[in-house]
């Protein structure tokens, strides 16, 4: 039984421990200022999806625009010319919500927009989001409202689970070969 301790304390103390440790410091220390420098990535990739989306709206307006100058009296494209302008309001709100790092107000004006675009394909528009990428965005979204949690970006996330998993992915692809070598060599 004092063996354990022991061969513990021998390792414990030994300069090949002191290495291995501070090279594993020295590798998760870098992998998390590069998550920290790249918090405002996340923001740009956020506003630049809500711009795509502007864009395809804005594009999609113009094609009723353009229907209605040849009958004015149709319906159909009118109520479809309404939707895509509560649309673009609702992509106008959710920028500033970015903008703002309101988190609830984004998830809240992105499923409103969700609804806009299953009321808007219903009606018999066809706007370009699968219905199964709405289903589950606006269902993930609502999850995180009721419980009231930030999301988190699954790359350059600070949260200290996602962390623990990019740290684990990063030790299961290159530190098992390292550890190997120092093993290895003694």
């Amino acid at each position: 039984m004092k063996l354990f301790p022991f061969e513990l304390k021998k390792m414990v103390y030994s300069k090949k421990f002191v290495v291995l440790l501070l090279a594993v410091i020295g590798a998760i220390v870098p992998l998390f200022i590069h998550n920290v420098v790249f918090q405002p990535v996340i923001k740009e990739d956020q506003l630049q999806v809500a711009d795509e989306r502007w864009s395809t709206s804005e594009m999609m307006l113009r094609g009723h625009q353009y229907k209605l100058e040849d009958d004015p009296n149709n319906e159909t494209e009118l109520a479809l010319e309404k939707m895509m302008y509560e649309n673009m309001n609702i992509l106008a709100e959710l920028k500033g919500a970015v903008r703002a790092d309101d988190w609830e107000a984004q998830l809240t004006k992105e499923n409103a927009f969700f609804k806009s675009v299953v009321t808007y394909n219903e009606a018999g528009g066809e706007y370009p989001l699968a219905a199964s990428d709405i289903v589950r965005k606006y269902a993930m979204n609502q999850k995180l409202l009721d419980e009231n949690i930030k999301p988190e970006h699954g790359v350059y996330s600070l949260a200290f689970p996602n962390f623990m998993k990019q740290v684990f992915e990063f030790f299961f692809q290159f530190g098992a070969m390292i550890i190997m070598f120092i093993l290895i060599g003694t």
